[in-house]
């Protein structure tokens, strides 16, 4: 978000008068929003695969690991390896079971791993995360962890995801 904020300023710069609405929300709401017109543009993990939706992949890739207590025994590691999630106690987003973003690195089967919640928004889930209820699977500088008993490790290897501006085909990103 802080790159799209960079640029959002240097847009609002250029012109004033243009009011820019921010919404959050999961894959299915954006998309949603883009198909009944009350949104212009959507920043997805991606990318979906529509053909009703133009695409500009973002030059960056965001990073998954795990947000936990800063004061918990997993928090000593620097890393969290792909194989202690199995064992884990997790909370993982909603969408996760929707089919919107296959987590093929966990297999197919969900069923043994140890999920204790799932959630929609990211900040409700930090609170289970401070109290030790699980480790929240997320992407990392998602959730703001100063002055809060939280912090983020990520995961090994590397299990990263890459980012898409997406609007309806009907609009188009100007080629540079």
């Amino acid at each position: 978000m802080d790159t799209l904020a960079e640029r959002f300023a240097e847009f609002h710069r250029l012109h004033p008068d243009v009011k820019l609405h921010i919404q959050s929300g999961d894959a299915d709401m954006v998309l949603e929003r883009l198909d009944r017109g009350l949104a212009d543009l959507g920043l997805l993990l991606g990318p979906v695969q529509q053909e009703k939706y133009d695409y500009r992949k973002l030059p960056q890739k965001e990073t998954f690991g795990l947000l936990m207590p800063k004061d918990c025994e997993l928090a000593k590691q620097r890393t969290v390896h792909l194989n202690q999630l199995k064992t884990l106690p997790l909370i993982l987003a909603e969408q996760t079971f929707l089919g919107h973003r296959e987590l093929e690195w966990f297999g197919s089967d969900y069923s043994s791993m140890n999920i204790v919640a799932t959630y929609t928004l990211i900040y409700n889930a930090t609170f289970l995360a401070e109290r030790g209820v699980g480790y929240v699977l997320c992407l990392d500088r998602l959730v703001n962890t100063k002055g809060r008993n939280l912090t983020f490790r990520p995961i090994v290897p590397r299990l990263s995801a890459e980012l898409f501006l997406v609007t309806k085909n009907t609009r188009y990103f100007r080629r540079r």
